[in-house]
């Protein structure tokens, strides 16, 4: 009885962990492609601002 519950809170940590893990990933894949993303835009606006006549 208690190897089958440290088994299932083996398990379930493991589970877990790996969310917790997941969701890292997820937030710091996020947080890169934004801060690229938002580059690219001050990019343009700079862009922008230096030539106000291109279009």
């Amino acid at each position: 009885m208690g190897l089958t519950l440290t088994l299932l809170g083996i398990l379930s940590s493991a589970a877990v962990l790996d969310k917790v893990l997941f969701f890292t990933n997820l937030f710091l894949y996020l947080n890169t492609n934004y801060f690229k993303i938002w580059s690219i835009t001050q990019e343009n606006e700079t862009k922008k601002e230096a030539h106000p006549y291109s279009g």
